[in-house]
């Protein structure tokens, strides 16, 4: 008896396009596409393997009950609407198919009740030959046309000749940048790639910057190159993705109170930088690179950062969702204070890196809220979401309140990926 139960538990009401239907049984007719290739005077053929073949569902089901004819009418509409849809059968699967036929039986001796006989094939969208825009290289190039602008932007306000002060006050604002990228290579950490050659790479530039400041600063578009130079280095220690995206979006608040670089360990270089007040020509000259200074560094992290997310291999729609949103927001408040060249490429930038990240979320799963009703192991929970019991950990690693696999807490809301 509770080997019976256990799999009644597990069945699912049938649907079609939503419409829910009495299933009585289903057959599944699948295999495998062989070609035979046979030849004159041999005894033997070659069959040749082109793949899986498109599965195919029959299913018998019935509408009953002094309202049947209206639950007939509503399931023939769905099996004839134009396009595939969702197939629920009673035993847990899920399936987008497209109806190839059906057949509706009624008997006048027996009122109240039809037969449906339906005939689905699997459906898949990646069957389709289609031509589509590479909307990641789209992102690519108006980044890459971001970072030009931000580097020409720097060179018409930066300025350090006339005074020696000028070239001071550089020196320390290359510092302060030059501890803070380079401090990364100085921690370790789980999501730093292993290769030691960026690293190396990193320390190299940072020196360079430092040793020929003098020169760089004199001529301001080169002081600008090394500059983002010394950045893309400092965030290719992070591994492409996630780690890389958010190391980028954490150096775009340079300069600011609530810069903290991703995951350094730097607290001593966190500071924002000093306002300067420009009460005579050279100190407003300071005030004007100080400014360029920090504009350049977070208008170039900024576009690493948007740039970054063709590499992010997301998950879930929601994810997606986040990523846009929040990178939209940081490339607005670039485009506040920027002249029109810069503000006109970052624009292009957004625009771009929306429409990528959304055209690639578009399928992806969607979160909702799951509650079981007693505590229950991951598997089962899974079994009974997907039909599938080893995408246990689609349960798992959303959910860090469950501190056992074994043991799903009832009556606790869960955060779990389902099909979009």
């Amino acid at each position: 008896m509770a080997s019976t139960s256990a799999w009644r538990q597990a069945l699912r009401p049938a649907k079609f396009r939503g419409i829910a239907f009495d299933a009585r049984s289903r057959s599944l007719k699948g295999g495998r596409q062989i070609a035979e290739h046979i030849y004159p005077e041999r005894d033997e053929s070659y069959p040749e393997d082109l793949g899986r073949k498109t599965r195919r569902y029959s299913v018998e089901a019935i509408c009953w009950g002094p309202t049947y004819m209206m639950a007939r009418d509503r399931l023939v509409a769905a099996l004839e609407d134009k396009g595939p849809g969702e197939y629920i059968d009673l035993w847990g699967l899920g399936r987008q198919v497209v109806c190839d036929s059906f057949t509706v039986a009624e008997n006048i001796g027996e009122g109240g009740y039809c037969a449906i006989s339906m005939e689905f094939i699997e459906y898949s969208a990646k069957a389709l030959h289609v031509v589509g825009t590479d909307t990641g290289y789209a992102v690519n190039q108006a980044a890459s046309a971001a970072e030009i602008a931000a580097i020409q932007d720097f060179a018409t306000a930066f300025n350090v000749r006339g005074n020696d002060s000028l070239m001071d006050s550089v020196k320390d604002l290359t510092d302060g940048l030059v501890n803070n990228v380079t401090g990364l290579a100085e921690t370790p950490r789980a999501t730093l790639t292993s290769v030691t050659s960026p690293a190396l790479s990193l320390l190299s530039t940072g020196t360079r910057l430092r040793t020929n400041l003098l020169s760089l600063a004199g001529v301001p578009s080169s002081l600008a190159v090394t500059i983002s130079q010394l950045l893309n280095v400092g965030l290719s220690l992070f591994a492409p993705g996630w780690p890389r995206y958010r190391a980028a979006r954490g150096l775009a608040s340079y300069g600011t109170s609530s810069f903290t670089p991703y995951d350094s360990g730097l607290g001593q270089y966190n500071a924002g930088l000093a306002r300067i007040d420009g009460t005579t020509p050279t100190r407003q000259q300071m005030a004007v690179n100080q400014s360029a200074f920090v504009d350049l560094i977070q208008r170039l992290s900024s576009v690493a950062a948007a740039n970054e997310t063709t590499a992010i291999d997301y998950t879930v729609y929601e994810d997606a969702v986040i990523v846009r949103d929040e990178t939209a927001v940081d490339l607005d408040a670039r485009m506040l204070t920027a002249p029109d060249p810069v503000y006109r490429t970052m624009s292009d930038l957004r625009a771009t890196m929306v429409r990528d990240v959304t055209v690639r979320g578009a399928d992806l799963a969607r979160l909702t809220d799951v509650t079981p009703a007693a505590t229950v192991p991951a598997l089962v929970l899974a079994h009974r979401i997907y039909g599938d019991a080893t995408r246990e950990t689609d349960v798992l690693s959303r959910n860090t309140t469950i501190r056992h696999p074994g043991f799903v807490p009832g009556g606790t809301r869960l955060r779990v990926p389902v099909d979009g």
